[in-house]
């Protein structure tokens, strides 16, 4: 694996976290 495939895994990885995380508020602040 390259580098530039590595830096888009770990920011796609990063992102769907923050989005699960974002998610997970607005449930537990409804």
């Amino acid at each position: 694996m390259n580098r530039i495939e590595r830096i888009c895994t770990v920011y796609q990885s990063s992102f769907l976290f923050s989005e699960m995380a974002v998610t997970d508020q607005k449930y537990l602040f409804k």
